[in-house]
């Protein structure tokens, strides 16, 4: 198990955080589906769109950090607050741009497909919206998840409401339900199956 303190990031800390999620998540398979033609680069790729992704939940949520010891960042969650979750227009626009920069026209709009199908599930009710949590590789199943998805429940917690996230990989599912989320569909995404789990608003 690693030692890890989880904390708030700073703005300047969200380009770094936005790589850990790239290196972490270029494996998954929507991205690899989304992003298939930057197969070389794709982390660098997923790790920059991250960045402003980032910057864009810090601005009406939160963004945790989980540092070692020696004060390197090596996982990141992030919630977005209740009634906030949609992205504006101008939100769309500046991360088509950043999309289209490091990708490919073609990818930007791979994207929006595959967003646009996470937004036709999105809860109508009042939620807090998770994600991502990410963790470096070489960190992975050492307790970095566990750290920092207890904290991101913690703040759910002190502002109760229901909370919602979307996963990839079949084996998140049994890991986010230790923290209370519960599985309520399944289905096709960009032709890869994804999960979609609930937690219900704690009293």
């Amino acid at each position: 198990m690693t030692s890890v303190t989880v904390r708030d990031l700073g703005q300047s800390e969200l380009t770094g955080a936005g790589a850990v999620v790239g290196r972490a998540l270029q494996d998954n398979p929507v991205v690899q589906r989304v992003f298939e033609r930057c197969f070389s680069r794709r982390a660098a790729a997923v790790g920059e769109i991250y960045g402003t992704i980032l910057r864009q939940i810090q601005s009406k949520g939160i963004v945790l950090g989980a540092f070692t010891a020696d004060e390197t960042l090596v996982g990141v969650g992030a919630l977005v607050q209740p009634g906030r979750c949609g992205q504006t227009t101008f939100e769309k626009i500046a991360l088509t741009r950043v999309i289209q920069s490091c990708t490919s026209v073609e990818m930007a709009l791979a994207y929006q497909r595959w967003q646009a199908a996470y937004a036709r599930r999105d809860p109508k009710d009042q939620h807090w919206h998770l994600g991502p949590v990410a963790v470096e590789p070489g960190f992975q199943r050492k307790g970095v998840g566990t750290a920092l998805m207890t904290t991101l429940c913690e703040r759910i917690d002190k502002f109760p409401a229901m909370a919602w996230t979307e996963t990839d990989r079949r084996e998140s599912v049994p890991f986010f339900a230790r923290f209370g989320f519960r599985e309520v569909a399944e289905a096709g995404v960009c032709e890869v199956p994804n999960w979609f789990l609930m937690r219900a608003r704690m009293r």
